[in-house]
């Protein structure tokens, strides 16, 4: 068994000085059985719900959007040596997908548009082959490419008559558990009651000094979205690496940096055609402390502080909208953490983001606050008690 493609998110956030908000809740899970060594099927399943109130170039509209996915998957991993694979997966879906933008109102005094609706019902391929690595047992990373088209068509919108293709390359983290000959296992000759049965080594336990650990909010993409009957057009980068390491016993220390950057062409929230760019830097620093609360269960505490900035740009032939800010931030988490296997970890929680401050070139100040419940996925290696066989997927 192999648990990857998993995310759960329950989100509210809210901005000091400014109408826009935002409520999002989404999630997915995707699971696959090795039905023979090396060969898999699985499934996979998401839907999300989002409530956007936000600013185009000249126009604040109330844009929301309803999502559902699911379908059967089909992967062969091979592999390349003791601790390297290569696990492609072929995915069936179908997709359906409802949209509404609503203006409320513009900036120039202009009179606002109609409510626009688009929707689209129909299949999907999607196709993903990461090179897996093995740090550990029961735990692995990857990047590879990914490409999926939608064979639906949108109907209504902006993108009335587009079928959307995406094109990307992505980092992934997961675990598997399962398949293992039985630990009890007794021999045909039972030896004498006066032999000591060896005893089997105790699995390693999460949050021991020296363990370094590796979470699905570690990114690192590139991707590029195009829609066949329209113009509009996205790429972006991310580039997100994050680390936590247990100084001792229980007690961690982290560090984040996130690096993004996007741009493209297409439609802002009024339906105007509009062009759009955005910059991001930002790091955090954080301390933990994990409290082992049963044999496989634990609650990891994390609080950070961080420091960033963003440029941000979106133009249309009516004007601009375009910002420089820097930001100043905390943020605090609390999941709730399983350990199905050792060396890996799956478990949720809720979450808390608040800006400090704020301020553009205008000095206009405008901080977010959000709250949160999210799934968290990860895995860890090195410390005590690390002598494992590594051995990928696929038994």
């Amino acid at each position: 068994m192999m648990a990857s493609s998993n995310s759960f998110s329950l989100s509210n956030t809210s901005y000091s000085n400014s109408e826009a908000s935002s409520l999002y809740v989404g999630g997915g899970i995707g699971l696959d059985y090795f039905v023979v060594d090396s060969v898999s099927v699985g499934f996979y399943a998401d839907g999300s719900y989002r409530n956007f109130k936000g600013y185009g170039a000249t126009t604040l509209a109330e844009t929301t959007t309803t999502s559902f996915a699911g379908g059967i998957r089909f992967g062969a991993n091979a592999r390349l040596s003791g601790s390297m694979s290569f696990y492609p997966r072929l995915t069936l879906m179908l997709e359906s997908s409802h949209g509404n933008i609503k203006p409320i109102s513009s900036a120039n005094g202009e009179p606002v548009g109609p409510p626009v609706a688009s929707a689209s019902v129909g299949p999907a391929v999607n196709m993903y082959a990461p090179l897996l690595v093995h740090p550990a047992s029961h735990f692995v990373v990857g990047f590879g490419p990914r490409l999926q088209h939608d064979f639906a068509i949108t109907r209504g919108g902006p993108y009335d008559g587009s079928q959307s293709t995406l094109i990307s390359a992505e980092f992934t983290v997961g675990g598997w558990w399962g398949g293992e000959a039985p630990d009890n296992a007794e021999p045909d000759d039972v030896p004498s009651p006066d032999i000591a049965k060896p005893k089997k080594p105790a699995d390693p336990v999460f949050g021991k000094t020296g363990q370094i650990v590796l979470t699905s909010a570690m990114d690192a993409s590139i991707e590029h979205q195009s829609y066949s009957q329209s113009k509009g057009a996205s790429t972006s980068v991310t580039v997100a690496p994050g680390i936590d390491y247990f100084v001792s016993d229980g007690t961690s220390i982290g560090a984040d940096v996130v690096i993004g950057h996007s741009n493209g062409n297409g439609f802002d929230n009024s339906g105007a055609n509009a062009e759009f760019s955005s910059a991001s830097l930002g790091f955090v620093l954080r301390a933990g402390f994990n409290l082992q609360v049963a044999a496989i269960a634990s609650i990891w505490l994390n609080g950070g502080v961080g420091y960033g900035s963003v440029d941000s740009s979106i133009s249309t032939a009516m004007g601009t909208n375009q910002h420089t800010r820097t930001r100043g931030w905390i943020e605090a988490s609390a999941p709730f953490l399983v350990h199905p296997a050792s060396h890996f970890f799956v478990g949720a929680g809720p979450a808390l983001f608040h800006e400090l401050s704020d301020r553009d070139q205008y000095n206009y100040e405008n901080k977010a606050t959000q709250l949160a419940l999210r799934l968290v996925l990860g895995g860890w290696f090195g410390g005590p008690s690390n002598v494992v066989t590594l051995v990928p997927p696929g038994k």
